[in-house]
């Protein structure tokens, strides 16, 4: 996914893409805090994802910084969806050259 794939950042969220079949996995750092803390970050952030309807013909992973657990979740599903676009776009443009 990381070599093959292309990448987005948000100011929260960071995305790799890969054309594929919809999965998703999500990654966090011990740095956000106690399991409980990062569980909730993954889920905030998988709800996010759902709600980005480009989703269904991507793979993807996205890995979450510490700061994403405090954002407003509004905030968090731009972040997510700007992230992802951004790596979708990079792809599009990969691809236009190969």
């Amino acid at each position: 996914m990381f070599n093959e794939g292309t990448r987005g950042r948000g100011d929260w969220v960071r995305a790799a893409v890969l054309p594929g079949t919809g999965l998703l996995g999500i990654a966090t750092s011990r740095k956000i805090g106690s399991k409980p803390r990062r569980n909730r970050a993954k889920r905030r952030v998988k709800e996010a994802a759902r709600l980005n309807g480009k989703l269904p013909q991507w793979d993807l992973v996205l890995v979450v910084s510490q700061d994403a657990v405090d954002v407003p979740f509004p905030a968090l599903r731009g972040d997510v969806e700007r992230a992802v676009a951004e790596a979708i776009a990079k792809w599009a443009e990969k691809s236009a050259y190969s």
